[in-house]
């Protein structure tokens, strides 16, 4: 899916000539004479960027360069090393591999790509820091337990990606993201206990009348499991959704003056109320994860669009600022075609493996600030949804095509991920 655009080779006895780069976003892949990777970076400016590793081009400014007393940081697997000064990596640089990107979304996936396909033997190491953050919590299993899918590679990771709520992105947010999910719903705070069920012990969560006690036989198991996948289910609609029968409840408890209960919904709804927060707004269960991210395509004027669901990631097309309505028709039709056509393979692609990483670009991106996402990503509404409005989504494809077309200057990081594997 992504190309090398450019490949700026040193000529014998020679040196790649930074010149040669274009001044765009990219992802920088450096060989030896030998094709061996030496540094994996992206970055916004390729020209400059290699004209600081490298050194000027024979033309260049000499006020282009920066001061050689600098040293520059280096990644080394988990570790930071720190190059003496005047380091010149021209003198084993004999290949500049570089890959064109219009965003930062984009030079993430990127990254991704060549990461893998040049370096396969560091690249799960590389892009353990990058996964999304799950838990993991099954009706058929006691209590849930935190992961950032690395045990996908092994074959352990859940069969049944319904049961993965999120992403968050860090494993702290992952047990915060648990404790709440159990707060709201009611559901056991011990799992040790509740696989003795119904034998375990109560705790005080009891005595408040927070829980059935599922653990003491006092609810039985099999209404337990089904309260789970309640919330589930309800975990799957969008926060402004959530606790409706709840709210429905409290308002005819209350016209009936039984206020304790009342009270006790009202509490319920509180602890709700939490799982719309900024950085768990977007923790669902994965079969519901899709998303079309909208972004500048590299070019002025015109937006690029990507579908995104949990098992792929691929761009629907770029998209011109000058016609917008056009633009977002285009658009909401090939959205409605994948999600059909996702909706029709769905029951198939659930024992499926997703890409951990991939997950975990797209989690990264989706928490970032609300004034940093006016362009970004859309969550996909599934057909016959509340929020499956043709009006409402293609306004909402005007304004994120617009505000795409309208960057002239791209968000790609400079950072080096990879050097010296």
């Amino acid at each position: 899916m992504f190309p090398v655009d450019h490949s700026i080779l040193a000529p014998s006895a020679g040196r790649v000539d930074p010149e040669a780069a274009p001044a765009r976003p990219a992802v920088v892949l450096l060989c030896d004479a030998t094709g061996i990777p030496i540094l994996l970076a992206t970055t916004a400016d390729a020209r400059a960027f290699l004209r600081k590793r490298l050194g000027p081009g024979p033309d260049a400014p000499r006020a282009d360069v920066p001061s050689g007393d600098a040293a520059l940081p280096e990644v080394i697997g988990a570790r930071t090393l720190r190059l003496a000064p005047r380091t010149d990596l021209s003198s084993i640089v004999a290949r500049a591999d570089l890959t064109l990107v219009g965003s930062g979304f984009e030079a993430d996936l990127a990254f991704l790509e060549v990461a893998r396909r040049a370096m396969p033997a560091t690249w799960e190491a590389l892009t353990e820091r990058w996964r999304g953050w799950f838990i993991h919590l099954d009706p058929e299993v006691p209590g849930w337990r935190k992961t950032n899918l690395g045990d996908a590679a092994s074959g352990t990771m859940p069969a049944e990606i319904q049961h993965l709520i999120g992403p968050v992105n860090s494993k702290n947010l992952a047990s915060k993201l648990g404790e709440i999910i159990d707060d709201a719903f009611d559901l056991c705070r011990y799992p040790r206990e509740l696989a003795l069920a119904p034998r375990g012990t109560a705790c005080a969560y009891k005595e408040m009348g927070r829980c059935p006690a599922p653990c003491d036989g006092s609810e039985p198991i099999d209404s337990y499991r089904s309260r789970v996948r309640g919330a589930l289910d309800e975990l799957r609609l969008d926060p402004a959704c959530r606790g409706s029968a709840w709210q429905h409840d409290m308002q005819r408890a209350a016209g009936a003056q039984d206020y304790r209960v009342a009270a006790d919904l009202k509490g319920r709804l509180d602890r709700l109320d939490a799982l719309g927060k900024p950085a768990l707004r977007e923790a669902r269960p994965m079969d519901t994860l899709r998303f079309v991210a909208i972004y500048g395509a590299g070019r002025a004027g015109w937006a690029r669009a990507w579908w995104i669901d949990p098992w792929t990631c691929h761009p629907l097309g770029d998209f011109s600022g000058a016609d917008l309505n056009a633009s977002a028709t285009n658009l909401h039709r090939l959205v409605t075609e994948h999600g059909r056509d996702l909706d029709a393979r769905l029951p198939g692609l659930l024992a499926r493996g997703v890409d951990p990483t991939l997950v975990g670009i797209v989690a990264r991106h989706l928490v970032r600030k609300r004034s940093v996402r006016s362009v970004g990503l859309l969550r996909s509404p599934r057909a016959g949804s509340p929020s499956d409005e043709p009006a409402r989504l293609h306004a909402a494809y005007r304004k994120f095509i617009a505000a795409a077309a309208r960057v002239e200057q791209t968000d790609v990081e400079e950072f080096d991920r990879a050097t010296l594997a």
